[in-house]
């Protein structure tokens, strides 16, 4: 690609567009907004975008989606997205994860990451966002939409307030609900998400966008980047403004920044039993290996998960990779007195350009 498609860009006084070029951005949602976002970052040259999402598209994305088309109907939206960002930008590079965040996405992947950018619909997800944005030390951009309304949020302030901060009674009912109640849940996903336009999404998805170049800009400080504020827009009566968001000092969710032990190296494709080997001869043989979520490892289980190995189960010559755990999981290990948290090494080929962890 010639500098002339950037031309009018590197007009703008600080404008740096090999910077743009080695961004790295999650975007988890790939329907309204998520497309937003992402035709934003590939037109100003963003360098990797990794697009998530579990669902498939349909046909009523169609009225909010810019990139979506009839025939994709059924078809994985993170996939298709990705290819369409190329297709628009055959210089910026998009990895589509079909999948659940707290199932595909790893800490070390946001740590690897400049941005993570939440442009999701429900509580649960934020949650998972903002666990994953906290301990990796990375900034939770975090879009949200209704009929005519968005907001745009900014959470990259360990000591200030994160998303759950802002969590209110009736936030927590429904969080427990989704949790335990199936039927709930089912009634959650009956309702085919939150009615919107495709005006706020456009707005609110610019904001974003804009957000993640002030910050890898090094625009990191308040006035130029709204630290811990959100921007609210309201298109049904002209209005925007701004607010503080809240911190909780007894916030039950609040994440910190994790930096995981360099030794022992342990990979992603090693067996449990090499794992657990190395591990124990680095920290203690008392310890258990805790899981980033519930595990269905074989037919014998039921479908019920695992949480944590122990040395006693028999699939451990089974390797992490295998068992669809993604790469660069952070595994919490605990010891009798102390708890230590490691890095599974090695990834595969479409992650090669992520080559360190951020700084």
């Amino acid at each position: 690609m010639t500098a002339t498609r950037y031309e009018r860009l590197e007009r703008i006084s600080g404008w740096d567009s090999a910077k743009v070029a080695d961004a790295r951005a999650i975007v988890i949602g790939c329907g309204a907004l998520g497309n937003e976002v992402a035709k934003n970052l590939a037109l100003v040259g963003w360098g990797t975008i990794i697009l998530v999402d579990f669902d498939h598209i349909e046909e009523s994305n169609l009225s909010r989606s810019v990139f979506f088309r009839e025939a994709d109907a059924g078809l994985p939206k993170a996939a298709v997205l990705a290819g369409r960002v190329m297709e628009l930008n055959p210089g910026c590079r998009a990895i589509g994860l079909v999948g659940d965040v707290s199932e595909v996405v790893s800490e070390g992947m946001v740590a690897r990451s400049d941005v993570l950018i939440g442009c999701v619909d429900n509580v649960q997800a934020r949650l998972v966002l903002n666990r994953l944005a906290g301990k990796a030390g990375r900034p939770f951009l975090d879009g949200g939409l209704s009929a005519w309304q968005g907001t745009a949020s900014v959470f990259c302030d360990p000591a200030g307030p994160c998303y759950a901060c802002g969590l209110d009674a009736q936030d927590l009912r429904e969080l427990s609900l989704r949790r335990s109640c199936p039927s709930y849940a089912a009634r959650v996903v009956a309702r085919g998400g939150v009615p919107t336009t495709p005006t706020i999404s456009s707005t609110v998805g610019a904001e974003i966008a804009n957000l993640a170049l002030k910050w890898v800009h090094g625009h990191r400080t308040a006035p130029s980047f709204p630290l811990s504020k959100q921007m609210r827009w309201d298109q049904a009566f002209n209005k925007f403004w701004k607010v503080d968001l809240p911190r909780n000092p007894d916030c039950y969710g609040h994440p910190s920044p994790i930096v995981p032990n360099n030794e022992p190296v342990i990979s992603w494709n090693q067996s449990w039993t090499e794992i657990l080997t190395n591990c124990r001869n680095r920290f203690g043989t008392e310890l258990t290996v805790q899981l980033p979520h519930p595990l269905v490892v074989d037919e014998t289980s039921d479908g019920v998960g695992v949480v944590q190995v122990t040395g006693n189960e028999s699939w451990l010559e089974r390797t992490p990779q295998s068992m669809g755990l993604p790469c660069w999981t952070w595994l919490n290990l605990d010891a009798p007195e102390e708890s230590f948290v490691v890095e599974l090494q090695g990834s595969p080929d479409e992650f090669s350009v992520f080559r360190e962890v951020r700084v």
